[in-house]
């Protein structure tokens, strides 16, 4: 949140609106990321109507900061803000780019100058965030080895204070068990008798050696599809070919379980009730979340908060005991309805009777579902597509075609793009996520996935 300027322009304001005149957040050592963010809201801090000159805030950080460098530093701070969720789903991507940006920036300043100097420290950082992902991703002895490497790196940058060195040489060892940390590597033990430990300051040629190599290392992924929006309202599934009956794998499908917050979308042609099987606090030990929390919004139309969704009903009857109850929710008007579902994070499951309209969000910016365990959801690819695009980010499952062939396989796939031919005769019909361990985003498809056909919903402009 400290780096993501939507949420400081929102959250600071509206805070002061409801009578706040304190606020204590905690900041650290992490101006690598969170520069730009604990600048602009120092400036609302002292003063909230400063979030109505949030470009030029933004433009006065970067002038002063990078000089001739302003355009590539702009964008490298687009591509790293916390609102900017999109950039960082393939770290490959997003390595390559931040390097790049820099690269650019570092050939527009003056040698030795402060903008080279807060360029380079933000090359420091740059090798930090790559250093830590190679650790994440790592296994075995590989994870102690890039552990180590990150946490020398860091060290040796912390005077820099792009990343906060002592937080993370004391508490990444403390919450990962695989890692350790020797006697004498420890954060107390001193120079020279740490063999971790070193502040000697990086010179001109290792920056300049870091930038050539991460660029050399990564490079930008290009898509080979058109990514795609679809604007128009959500309505029921029409001039949709379902799958031939006799597939096995027409069968309906189940994304029941999940934890946290969960969304789905319904509509009804008149007056009805959303009916929920829920079972809440499937996790045992977790059973101190309190009751399931659900509520249904009607979308569209003028409400008395002025927002395009008007509250209709509120359910907080579904205990975390591991007991099945149903829920219902009145529906007295037509239209469509949005469902919201928060447990905690003890882990619930849902269903509802066969048939009624319920379709989940599988969109790249607005991903409104956490599945658990392997899941399977229909989803419609228009008559004019030739190539699927994906996210994905999966341990397992299979994209299937609307004839039952595995059209693509998702084993180990840790943030990816990927693309899919679309064979004569398939689009202009339902195809199927099966069994998927993980997480898909649809590209460049209506992002609305379904237990079956009748349940499915579909942008207008999609039908």
């Amino acid at each position: 949140r400290g780096s993501n300027l939507d949420y400081l322009a929102k959250s600071i304001p509206e805070f002061h609106a409801q009578s706040a005149r304190f606020m204590n957040a905690e900041s650290s050592d992490n101006w690598g990321c969170n520069g730009l963010g604990y600048y602009f809201a120092s400036r609302l801090l002292w003063n909230t109507r400063q979030a109505d000159r949030r470009a030029a805030i933004v433009t006065d950080f970067l002038s002063k900061s990078f000089g001739p460098a302003y355009e590539p530093m702009h964008e490298f701070y687009s591509l790293i803000a916390g609102e900017n969720k999109q950039s960082k789903l393939v770290y490959d991507d997003l390595l390559a780019r931040m390097y790049r940006h820099l690269d650019a920036a570092r050939r527009q300043v003056e040698p030795g100058s402060p903008h080279q100097a807060r360029i380079d420290d933000l090359v420091l950082y740059t090798r930090h965030v790559e250093l830590f992902d190679r650790y994440r991703r790592a296994s075995g002895p590989a994870r102690q080895a890039a552990f180590e490497a990150m946490i020398r790196h860091v060290y040796r940058i912390r005077t820099t204070m792009m990343v906060h060195a002592k937080a993370l040489y004391r508490d990444v060892p403390a919450r990962d068990k695989t890692i350790v940390v020797p006697a004498l590597c420890g954060w107390q033990v001193p120079e020279p008798r740490n063999p971790w430990k070193s502040s000697e300051p990086f010179s001109e040629s290792e920056i300049s050696g870091l930038l050539a190599s991460g660029i050399k290392r990564f490079q930008p992924i290009a898509i080979d599809f058109a990514v795609r929006q679809f604007e128009g309202e959500l309505d029921f599934a029409r001039n949709v070919v379902a799958a031939p009956e006799r597939l096995k794998s027409n069968r309906l499908g189940d994304a029941q379980r999940g934890r946290g917050k969960r969304t789905w979308y319904t509509k009804f042609e008149r007056p009805g009730e959303i009916v929920l099987h829920i079972t809440g606090g499937l996790i045992a030990h977790y059973r101190d979340r309190g009751n399931v929390k659900i509520t249904a919004h009607k979308l569209g139309g003028a409400s008395e908060s002025g927002e395009l969704a008007t509250l209709v009903a509120t359910d907080h009857s579904v205990p975390p005991d591991g007991q099945p109850r149903t829920v219902r929710l009145p529906v007295t008007e037509p239209g469509l309805y949005r469902v919201d579902l928060n447990d905690g994070m003890d882990m619930t499951s849902v269903t509802w009777p066969e048939g009624q309209p319920m379709s989940w969000k599988l969109a790249m910016n607005d991903f409104p579902a956490m599945f658990t365990g392997r899941w399977d959801l229909w989803f419609y690819v228009p008559a004019d597509l030739e190539k699927l695009g994906f996210y994905v980010d999966a341990a397992g499952g299979r994209i299937v075609d609307p004839f039952g062939n595995t059209a693509a396989t998702l084993d180990r796939m840790p943030g990816k793009y990927l693309s899919v031919d679309v064979p004569q005769g398939s689009a202009g019909r339902l195809w199927k996520l099966e069994q998927v361990a993980g997480m898909v985003r649809l590209m460049n498809a209506p992002p609305y996935a379904a237990r079956s056909a009748a349940e499915l919903l579909l942008p207008r402009d999609a039908n």
